[in-house]
């Protein structure tokens, strides 16, 4: 089962140890990385050139990058895109208890079928596998949470008050943006089903 919306993975200085790069070719999603033009060679030796983004940019922080990949996805028309850090080994489902290691990318297309569900549902994401205990009664998903490392996102969200949704903050920016869209009166949903 293919996923819906295309999955970016911003990365820098991880061409030796590129996790998520190895997690989605074991999984066989598509996806494409995002780089900086100065480790175009390093990378191409791992993804394929036409799922290599280059940025207009250089040096200056991965909050750019991620600005960049969410105009590219809007300019592209996509409704909504994914975004997951480069630094992920795996995805996990959360069942009984029991967290088994997922081998395709089925989890990505039941996640959009939930989003997409909502009108106003602009970020969703997983829980980390670290904070979801094997011995915790947990449901399958908490509303109005943080979402680290992985989100899909609609691409033209906008706050109650017509700002149009961007990263911010140098740092963090992840959980700024939850906070900022929390803070408009507009839900998360941060899903447990499926781990990182």
């Amino acid at each position: 089962m293919k996923n819906k919306y295309p999955v970016f993975v911003p990365t820098k200085g991880r061409y030796k140890n590129h996790k998520t790069i190895k997690m989605f070719l074991y999984q066989n999603v598509d996806f494409k990385i995002v780089i900086e033009k100065q480790e175009y060679k390093q990378y191409s030796k791992i993804v394929d050139k036409k799922n290599i983004i280059v940025t207009p940019h250089q040096n200056e922080g991965l909050t750019k990058t991620r600005n960049f990949i969410w105009d590219y996805a809007e300019n592209e028309g996509f409704e909504k895109f994914w975004t997951f850090d480069d630094n992920i080994k795996n995805t996990y489902r959360l069942n009984n208890n029991r967290k088994l290691q997922i081998k395709d990318g089925t989890y990505l297309k039941v996640i959009e079928d939930f989003s997409d569900r909502y009108e106003n549902l602009y970020i969703i994401g997983m829980n980390y596998h670290g904070f979801c205990k094997s011995c915790d009664k947990l449901p399958p998903y908490y509303i109005n949470s943080r979402i680290y490392s992985n989100m899909l996102i609609t691409t033209k969200a906008r706050l109650f008050n017509g700002e149009k949704l961007r990263n911010k903050l140098f740092y963090n920016d992840d959980t700024d943006l939850c906070l900022r869209l929390l803070k408009s009166g507009l839900p998360t949903v941060q899903i447990n089903a499926f781990l990182i």
